[in-house]
């Protein structure tokens, strides 16, 4: 599937904007928008973030031992500080575009935001909190398709209560004329290509040692009834990335991280882990906890992002991979 899905003749379109609810003109009715746009919602596979807002810990010590993938012993010239992370500021723009071919019953989402932001680290060993900051601006990109369901009264229950948690077949069934069917993982580029240093070529997911999703372009639409992971509590995952890039003149050229929402065992929260370099890929491995519906990121960082303390040098790419725990 090409990278940005195109526009096909016969389609009606909506594009929502930042801070603002107007429509561009098109066939779609607002009964099919509004719907769609809250079943993406609902889904828990749409959403904006993939981790913590703001400076968090990031070191061994820091972290469950039980949760903590032990990287080797490796001589870094360049090394992940204590405290970093990431705080994303308003979108500056927000387009989310829902085409709806009206002979065949399909609607094609596409979201693209652009954030302003701050790379936000400490890497003074003076035992305060006094972070620098680094200017960010990510472009997030992700795809959907609806089918449009038979007129004949069925009922279709909501896919969720909210982002993280289970449909409890409560009292929220009501008639939907649309049911997600397929969806794209979720893309974090630079804004400006120009600077993307790094970039992932390929994730594998093991659910207990067996393969069971890879990606290979973070634009390809997945079914969601079949290809989308289905995990239980208990399970283990493995998340292996591809990389390459980075700062060439620094060791290591970059690093990779890990960002789990289900991996908590006290309650649903996200989790950033330090990923390990194992022959030619990064990976690691996590337990299952809780049920709901999320997406698990890895997290590339040009490692010169962390050599300096603020200059304008924060480079990365991010690949937010769905999935479902029953």
């Amino acid at each position: 599937m090409n990278r940005y899905i195109a526009t096909a003749a016969t389609l009606g379109a909506i594009a929502l904007a930042a801070c603002s609810d107007s429509t561009a003109p098109g066939t779609a009715s607002l009964e099919d928008r509004e719907e769609i746009l809250q079943l993406l919602e609902e889904s828990g596979f749409f959403a904006d973030e993939f981790g913590v807002e703001g400076a968090i810990g990031g070191s061994p010590a820091a972290q469950p031992a039980a949760l903590f993938a032990s990287p080797g012993e490796v001589q870094a010239d360049v090394t992940v500080p204590d405290l970093w992370g990431r705080r994303h500021r308003r979108p500056v723009r927000r387009v989310i575009t829902v085409d709806v071919d009206l002979e065949t019953g399909i609607a094609t989402v596409s979201k693209e935001v652009e954030f302003l932001g701050e790379f936000i680290l400490d890497n003074t060993d003076d035992g305060q909190f006094n972070p620098t900051h680094k200017p960010m601006r990510h472009t997030l990109l992700q795809y959907a398709q609806f089918e449009r369901l038979p007129d004949d009264g069925t009922v279709e229950p909501p896919p969720g209560d909210g982002p993280g948690e289970p449909n409890d077949g409560g009292p929220q069934r009501h008639r939907r004329r649309w049911r997600l069917v397929a969806l794209s993982p979720a893309e974090w580029v630079m804004t400006e290509p120009t600077p993307q240093t790094v970039t992932i070529n390929r994730i594998q997911v093991e659910v207990d040692g067996e393969l069971a999703l890879e990606v290979t372009d973070p634009s390809e639409l997945f079914v969601v009834d079949g290809r989308v992971p289905v995990l239980h509590p208990g399970q283990m995952v493995t998340v292996k990335a591809w990389v390459e890039g980075g700062n060439a003149e620094n060791n290591p050229p970059l690093f990779a991280f890990l960002h789990m929402f289900h991996a908590s065992p006290d309650t649903r929260v996200w989790m950033r882990r330090q990923m390990t370099f194992v022959d030619d890929h990064y990976e690691f491995g996590w337990e299952v906890q809780h049920t709901g519906r999320e997406r698990v990121a890895v997290d590339v960082i040009d490692s010169q992002a962390f050599a300096t303390a603020s200059e304008d040098d924060y480079r990365a790419n991010v690949w937010g991979i769905p999935y479902v725990i029953e």
